[in-house]
C-alpha cells in the first residue's frame, strides 16, 4: 500500500492537512510474493475471508465558537458545531502544536481536543476573538468512526499516516477512552508490512512475515498493515494513539496528543466477559516465511562505482580513432559540475539536519571508512535552507547499478523524519555495506549503550542517545525492529543521534532528478530538503545542456507517490 499527496515545496503541510492526499494500492492486499533460501518464488496468502479495512489517518486544526463543546461521537443526539479552518500564529501556516497542552485545554472527546482561544498572527492566544481552537483527528474523514468485525474472523487493518506533522503512537486497547494511554490493557498488533514492505522478524530460526508487536510507531508518511482477529463473540475495543514527544525529555520539539481514534466492535448479546477484544495471533499458525537471505536487491557487492562506470561509458561511446585516455582527462565532476560523488566503494554520505529559530536545514560530507571527512571541498555541501531546484548547485549524484551507504546525523534538538523520494532502503551493515564502519551492525540502541560511539568505533546502525524512541523502539515495544533485511521509505532520525542506511539506485526508474527531505511538512516546507541526481553513466551526457538558472529555479511541486 502506497499514498500520494501534493508536494508544493512551502505549501506541502497546508496542502496536506487540508485534504491534497489520498491511497494507493498495488495488488491482492491478501497474497504476496516469498522467496526461501534456494531462491525458489511462491505466493503466500492469507486466511480466507480476511476482511481488509482501509484506514487513512488525518488531522486538522478548525476554529468553533467559544465555549462550544466539542462533539461527542460515542453520544447520540449531540448536533454538530459550525467551524472553519483556521490559520494561527506559525511561520508556516495553519498549526499549532500546542493546540492540546495549552494551559486553558477543553474537555477531550472521542478524536478532537483542543484549547480556549486562537492564535493572533504573533502567536499570541487571544480569547477575546470569541473562538477556540479544536484539532480533529480523524479516521477516512470521520470523527471516531466505528468499525465492524466478523465475529472469529481475521480482519487486515492497513493503516496510513496521512498527517502532515503527527506523529502516531498506535495501540489498540480493550477499554474505550478518550485519551489512551501505557496504562491501558492492549491487545498484540501482529504487523504484516511496514511502508509497503513486508516485515521480517526472527522467529524460531525462520523469518515469518507476521510479527507481534505491543505498539506500532508511525511518523507521517508511514504505512502499517495489521492483522488481527476478533473474538467469537460480542467485544469491544479501541485503537488510539498514546501521543509522542519528538525530543523527550527536554521537550523543546512537538509533543503530540494521546486521542482515541476509531472503536472496534464485534457484535454478540449475551458473551462470556473478560479477555482481550482480540484473539492472539501466533505467526507461526500462518506459516509465512520470509528468506533468511538478504533479498537480492539490497545485496552489497564492491562492483561498479562511479569511476569505472565512467570507463566503461568512456570506453564504448568513443568516436573512431580517439585514444580513451585522451576523453578521460574530463573527470567526473567536469561533466557533471553540479555532481558531488562517491569516489568508490569504501565511501560514505554522511547527511546533517540542522535548524535555526526559523529555518529547517540539510547538508552533506563524502566521508571514508573510517569517519573521516574528504578534504576535497567539492565533495562539501553547506547546510542550507531548499528554496528551488537549481541543478546549478552542489547536489548529491548516485550513480545507476551501485548501493551507497548514507549516514544521517541530526544536529538538532527534535526528531526528523527521512524521506527519499524513488527509493526504498535498509539499516547499514558493515558487513554487507562497503563504506559503513567495519564493524557496524543493523541494530537499534538508546542512551548509554550508544551515545560513547565516535567517527571511528562507530558499532551501531540506529543511535537514539536521548532515548526519544526507546519506548517505541524497544525491545518488547511498539515497532518491527530494524535489520538488514528491513526495507522502509521513512526512517526516524532521533536529536543528537545517527542512523546508518544502505540505498540501492539499481532501477531504471531511480535515474534523472528528484529530492529527499524530512517527511515532518512543517520542516521540509522550512527547508529542509535537498536534490539528488540518478546518473545512468552508460549513456552519454546530454551535450550543450545549460543547468538552470538560480533566478529562475521553481519550488518543486506537483503530485508524488511512494
Amino acid at each position: 500500500m502506497l499514498w500520494m499527496h501534493a508536494h508544493y515545496h512551502g505549501l506541502a503541510r497546508a496542502q496536506v492537512q487540508g485534504g491534497g492526499s489520498a491511497l494507493l494500492e498495488i495488488g491482492d492486499p491478501l497474497k504476496f510474493e516469498q522467496v526461501d533460501e534456494s531462491g525458489a518464488r511462491s505466493i503466500a496468502t492469507l486466511p480466507a475471508g480476511t476482511q481488509v479495512r482501509y484506514l487513512a489517518l488525518r488531522d486538522i486544526q478548525l476554529a468553533t465558537p467559544h465555549a462550544s463543546a466539542f462533539p461527542d461521537p460515542t453520544k447520540p443526539a449531540i448536533a454538530p458545531i459550525p467551524a472553519h479552518w483556521v490559520t494561527t500564529g506559525s511561520p508556516y501556516g495553519d498549526y499549532d502544536p500546542n493546540a492540546c497542552a495549552a494551559a486553558s485545554p477543553l474537555t477531550t472527546q472521542f478524536g478532537i481536543c483542543g484549547h480556549a482561544g486562537v492564535a493572533n498572527p504573533d502567536g499570541t492566544i487571544d480569547p477575546s476573538r470569541n473562538l477556540d481552537l479544536a484539532w480533529l483527528f480523524t479516521v477516512n474523514g470521520q470523527q471516531y468512526p466505528e468499525i465492524e468485525l466478523k465475529p472469529g474472523g481475521w480482519t487486515l487493518l492497513r493503516i496510513a499516516n496521512m498527517s502532515s506533522n503527527v506523529t502516531y503512537l498506535l495501540q489498540i486497547a480493550d477499554n474505550v477512552s478518550s485519551t489512551p494511554s501505557t496504562k491501558d490493557a492492549i491487545n498484540e498488533l501482529p504487523v504484516v508490512s511496514m511502508d509497503g514492505v513486508i516485515a521480517g522478524a526472527n522467529v524460531a530460526g525462520a523469518k515469518y512475515a507476521v510479527v507481534k508487536n505491543e505498539r506500532v510507531l508511525l511518523m507521517p508518511a508511514g504505512r502499517v498493515d495489521i492483522l488481527i482477529k476478533a473474538r467469537d463473540c460480542g467485544a469491544q475495543a479501541s485503537l488510539g494513539t498514546i501521543g509522542f514527544s519528538t525530543s523527550a525529555p527536554d521537550g523543546s520539539g512537538d509533543t503530540w496528543p494521546a486521542i482515541a481514534l476509531a472503536r472496534l466492535r464485534t457484535p454478540g448479546k449475551n458473551c462470556a466477559p473478560g479477555g482481550h477484544a482480540l484473539d492472539t495471533v501466533d505467526p507461526r499458525q500462518l506459516n509465512i516465511k520470509l528468506a533468511r537471505s538478504t533479498p537480492e536487491a539490497s545485496r552489497s557487492r564492491r562492483g561498479a562505482n562511479a569511476v569505472s562506470l565512467l570507463a566503461r561509458r568512456l570506453s564504448t561511446t568513443l568516436a573512431p580513432g580517439v585514444a580513451p585516455r585522451v576523453a578521460a582527462a574530463k573527470t567526473l565532476t567536469e561533466l557533471y559540475p553540479g555532481c558531488v560523488f562517491l569516489p568508490g566503494g569504501s565511501f560514505r554520505r554522511r547527511v546533517t539536519f540542522k535548524q535555526d529559530a526559523t529555518s529547517f536545514m540539510l547538508g552533506s560530507d563524502v566521508l571514508d571508512q573510517s569517519g573521516q571527512v574528504v578534504s576535497d571541498p567539492h565533495a562539501h555541501i553547506e547546510p542550507a535552507v531548499f528554496a528551488g531546484a537549481d541543478w546549478s548547485q552542489p547536489h548529491v549524484c548516485p550513480t545507476l547499478g551501485t548501493t551507497e551507504v548514507w549516514e544521517l546525523f541530526n544536529d538538532t534538538s527534535e526528531s526528523h523524519n527521512f524521506h527519499i523520494h524513488q527509493s526504498k532502503f535498509r539499516l547499514a551493515d558493515g558487513k554487507l555495506d562497503p563504506g559503513a564502519p567495519a564493524g557496524l551492525v543493523a541494530a537499534v540502541k538508546f542512551g548509554d549503550d550508544c551515545k560513547k560511539e565516535t567517527d571511528a568505533t562507530r558499532a551501531t546502525a540506529f543511535c537514539d542517545p536521548g532515548g526519544v524512541f526507546k519506548d517505541a523502539l524497544g525491545s518488547g515495544g511498539a515497532m518491527t525492529p530494524y535489520s538488514e533485511d528491513s526495507w522502509h521509505d521513512t526512517i526516524p532520525v532521533p536529536p543528537g543521534g545517527h542512523v546508518f542506511i544502505s540505498i540501492p539506485f539499481k532501477a531504471p526508474e531511480q535515474v534523472g532528478r528528484y529530492v529527499f527531505h524530512c517527511h515532518i511538512l512543517e520542516h521540509e516546507d522550512g527547508g529542509m530538503m535537498a536534490l539528488v541526481e540518478t546518473l545512468d553513466l552508460s549513456t552519454p551526457p546530454t551535450t550543450g545542456a545549460k543547468p538552470a538558472a538560480k533566478k529562475t529555479a521553481v519550488p518543486m511541486s506537483g503530485m508524488h507517490h511512494r
